[in-house]
C-alpha cells in the first residue's frame, strides 16, 4: 500500500518524537526508531508522479 504525504509526514513526526522521548542507553531502539525513519524520509522524496 501506497502511503500518501500526509500519512508519511504523521509517521515521520511520530518517529521522530519517539527517537527524542527514547531511552539513549538503548541503542537497539534508537537504530530501529532511526532505521524506519530514514525509510519513512526516503518515502517523502520519491514524486508521486512517478507511480
Amino acid at each position: 500500500m501506497i502511503k500518501s504525504s500526509y500519512e508519511l509526514e504523521m509517521e515521520r513526526d511520530m518517529l521522530q518524537d519517539a527517537l527524542d522521548k527514547c531511552n539513549p542507553n538503548d541503542e537497539a531502539r534508537i537504530q530501529e526508531l532511526q532505521d524506519r525513519l530514514d525509510i519513512v524520509e526516503a518515502d517523502l522524496e520519491l514524486d508521486p508522479d512517478d507511480f
